[in-house]
């Protein structure tokens, strides 16, 4: 299959040679575990399991297979990284076995030997190919201050070992043991380069050891799961999109929640080309959550703009908040609509027409006239009084298990500009406040 011929194909038939990439990946990094394994369980079987954790991770071929098997995890959602880093490791196990080329008769006794050739040479042609559709990129930034994390983890892990070496020599290796003996055993902890390991004796210093191990195998791990984290979105105040933000909401017939994306002042906003069309969002946890509906006339070129750079971006996006008035355009991405909650508009000239005056309303009504309580509508500027009461009761609730201030398309008492409306019996209030 030629580059050219690939690319004019349907995304749809590209999604499925990439998934069968990362797939064909997850295999054959199974297959290497599992070869591994089974050649160390027939060979080495009275060995313990820290020595045997030598033995195995001193073979090639079961780092490569570990490796591969996370890599197809992340060439399933198309990180750019993981294809770089799967393209470096099938090159190295191609050339590795490259020899055997020059041994036509050494393949054909063979068999296992030419399929790690054939292999990781076919899928390096498919990488090539589809190299297009791996294009999520991963957050650097956080990769960087994860190697630091790593690095100050290591150099724990070092002044470990070396100390613990010096202070177990005698009593638990039996032997004395010198500042670059012991610097050289922790830095090679499962006797790759060392020739003549330090071998413990006792109990203390087999747990000792393995205890070295798994902080220097976890800082490493971090990093390399840090390697490939998706982007977290910066967030930065930017009064100009703010403002084209809330010119487009002006412009257009928009729901009264609208006012939200403009405030709490915790969003980012992204524009189609045109400026015509907007949405509101948040990144958190991989997630780019919109709120409400987009807001424009070009919401179809938006929406398309907007899935897109978060397939680069490597995150989920998802909508809260929407009606159906986009909904063909929303399935025609891809989304699928999921009801989580309903809500109610009311006509207020109605329901003092018709509803009030209904028996049961009048009851209601009436109870609490009695009781003495009445609502009250407080307009900001609020009072450093008002906003402490209103603090109170809030912090009364949230104290309770399981509750919380919701935030990003919810009022929240961290600010003095929106208006509160509130419920209580006057003789209580402000202290005991009800706020809607």
């Amino acid at each position: 299959m030629s580059y050219n011929s690939y690319n004019n194909m349907q995304n749809s038939q590209r999604q499925i040679i990439a998934n069968f990439i990362a797939v064909s990946t997850a295999l054959y990094g199974a297959y290497l575990i599992g070869f591994r394994l089974l050649i160390a369980g027939l060979f080495h079987l009275h060995l313990r399991p820290s020595e045997l954790a030598g033995v195995l991770l001193s073979q090639a071929d079961l780092i490569f297979g570990l490796s591969l098997l996370y890599l197809s995890v992340m060439l399933g959602r198309r990180k750019q990284n993981a294809w770089r880093v799967a393209v470096v490791i099938y090159g190295i196990i191609f050339i590795l076995h490259m020899p055997l080329l020059m041994q036509w008769f050494g393949i054909l006794l063979h068999p296992i030997l030419a399929f790690n050739i054939i292999f990781p040479f076919l899928m390096l042609i498919g990488l090539w190919v589809a190299r297009q559709d791996f294009t999520a990129r991963s957050d650097i930034a956080t990769f960087k201050s994860s190697i630091l994390v790593s690095a100050l983890v290591m150099m724990a892990a070092f002044v470990y070992g070396v100390s613990g070496f010096l202070l177990l020599d005698t009593k638990d290796f039996h032997q004395e043991v010198s500042f670059t003996s012991a610097a050289t055993n922790t830095m090679d902890q499962f006797a790759l380069l060392v020739h003549d390991p330090l071998e413990p004796k006792t109990r203390r210093a087999h747990l000792f050891e393995d205890s070295l191990s798994l902080m220097s195998a976890g800082a490493v791990a971090y990093a390399v799961i840090s390697f490939f984290a998706p982007m977290r979105a910066r967030f930065s105040a930017n009064n100009h999109e703010w403002e084209h933000f809330k010119e487009l909401l002006i412009a257009n017939d928009v729901p009264s929640e609208d006012f939200f994306k403009l405030w709490p002042h915790d969003k980012q906003y992204f524009f189609d080309d045109s400026g015509q069309s907007g949405l509101a969002y948040r990144v958190q946890k991989g997630v780019a959550l919109v709120a409400g509906d987009p807001v424009g006339s070009t919401v179809g070129p938006l929406l398309t703009n907007f899935t897109e750079i978060c397939h680069h971006n490597d995150w989920s996006p998802a909508f809260i908040h929407v009606d159906d008035r986009w909904r063909k355009q929303y399935e025609k991405q891809g989304y699928k609509l999921q009801r989580i909650g309903q809500e109610a508009v009311l006509d207020i000239a109605h329901y003092q027409e018709h509803v009030r005056r209904n028996k049961y309303f009048r009851n209601i009504i009436n109870r609490f006239n009695k009781a003495g309580y009445q609502a009250k509508l407080l307009a900001p500027p609020h009072s450093k009084a008002t906003l402490a009461a209103l603090r109170s009761v809030s912090d009364e609730w949230l104290a309770k298990p399981g509750r919380a201030e919701r935030g990003f398309v919810w009022a929240t008492l961290q600010t003095t500009t929106c208006s509160s409306a509130v419920f209580g019996p006057p003789t209580m209030m402000p202290a005991s406040y009800r706020a809607f």
